[in-house]
C-alpha cells in the first residue's frame, strides 16, 4: 500500500484539472501538476461509470496504487491525478507500469 504522505487528499478537483498538464494514454488519464512538497503525490479518483462495484474499483485504486509504490522513484516531484478507463482491468501490473512511465 502506498504511505499516506504519497496520497492527494481533500482538495478541489476541478482546480486542479483546470491548470494541469493532461497525458492521455491508452489506459489512463493522468494529469500533473508540480508542487514544492519535495515528493510525488497521487490520486486515483475510480469512476463509477467504470464499475458499478465498489469493490471492483477499490480493486483497481489498489493494483494501481501498488504499481506506483514500487516504482515512486521514476516519478518527478508533482501532484498527479490517474483516472483509469474501462479496460484497466484486465492489464498486467507490468502493463500498467509502462501506461504510467511512458
Amino acid at each position: 500500500m502506498l504511505a499516506a504522505k504519497y496520497r492527494l487528499r481533500n482538495f478541489n478537483f476541478s482546480a486542479f484539472f483546470k491548470d494541469s498538464i493532461k497525458k492521455n494514454r491508452q489506459h489512463l488519464r493522468i494529469f500533473q501538476k508540480s508542487n514544492n512538497i519535495g515528493y510525488p503525490r497521487f490520486s486515483i479518483p475510480v469512476p463509477k461509470s467504470l464499475c458499478k462495484s465498489a469493490v471492483a474499483r477499490n480493486r483497481i485504486r489498489r493494483r494501481i496504487y501498488e504499481t506506483i509504490r514500487m516504482s515512486i522513484h521514476n516519478f518527478s516531484t508533482a501532484d498527479y491525478v490517474i483516472v483509469p478507463h474501462k479496460d484497466i482491468k484486465d492489464l498486467t501490473q507490468k502493463e500498467i507500469l509502462c501506461e504510467l512511465i511512458s
